[in-house]
């Protein structure tokens, strides 16, 4: 597939996106495929790689990654793993739809939040006491509506049916879940293992508006009857959603996760 047929489709998703999230202000990246994430990633921002918070291998692995400008009136760059999205492409797979509209979500939060700190730069802002929490919250909602999209895209008229229900109560969740505790216990950073928990989070918050009495509040409770601390944030994100709310509350978020990690 042509790149410049590649671009009209991403366009095509962006305008579904806005639409889909009634949103007025959108920061629109700058979307590049590549081969080689991290050789774009340095020819872009040619720093120490301990920036990003990623070594090597891990960024490499991404089927995708936004980079902010150095700038407030720069560009967003959102690099796409081209060997993963010519695979889901030919394959079927709309799982590169969920990460346009993911690293799309980054990129607006990271402008909302600069706005809401008032800081002269992004790398400012990766300096913030409060960034750790704010990174942890846009995963959380860029999964959420990246996760949206995937099967959106994928059944169509089918999403909030029984035949999609069942399929993610017999299938789906308890693969994923077991996925995320084989990923959780395969290492010992704690960054990586609420990064992980952000995750799964947003994929359950997206079900639950997808089948709102199926996944409610009491579901998640029980599903998390391991881990208390996960259903406290599930809650927390359901009630503080929108960025300017949570941002607000970054230390309650804090003071849940408090319970399992250690944050410096």
């Amino acid at each position: 597939m042509e790149e410049y047929t590649i671009s009209r489709i991403f366009e095509e998703i962006i305008v579904d996106y806005v639409k889909e999230y009634n949103l007025t202000d959108l920061v629109m990246p700058k979307y590049i495929l590549s081969d080689d994430l991290t050789k774009a990633y340095l020819e872009i921002r040619p720093r120490d790689m301990s920036i990003i918070g990623h070594n090597k291998d891990d960024l490499n692995g991404f089927n995708g990654y936004m980079i902010p400008p150095e700038e407030l009136d720069g560009t967003f760059i959102v690099l796409i793993n081209r060997v993963v999205l010519l695979d889901n492409i030919n394959n079927k797979k709309m799982d590169w739809v969920g990460t346009i509209v993911h690293e799309t979500t980054h990129a607006q939060d990271f402008s909302k939040y600069a706005k809401i700190l008032k800081v002269k730069n992004y790398d400012e802002l990766r300096s913030a006491d409060t960034y750790d929490m704010f990174s942890l919250w846009t995963e959380i909602n860029a999964r959420a509506k990246g996760y949206y999209f995937v099967r959106k895209y994928t059944q169509g008229e089918l999403l909030d049916s029984e035949v999609a229900f069942n399929h993610t109560i017999k299938v789906e969740i308890p693969y994923q879940y077991q996925l995320l505790v084989e990923n959780y216990h395969g290492t010992q950073n704690g960054n990586k293992q609420a990064y992980l928990f952000a995750q799964y989070i947003g994929r359950l918050f997206t079900l639950q508006k997808i089948f709102p009495k199926q996944f409610d509040d009491e579901w998640i409770y029980k599903h998390f009857v391991g881990c208390p601390w996960a259903a406290e944030w599930f809650m927390f994100f359901k009630k503080h959603n929108s960025l300017e709310d949570a941002s607000k509350h970054f230390d309650e978020m804090k003071t849940i996760l408090g319970q399992n990690f250690i944050f410096v």
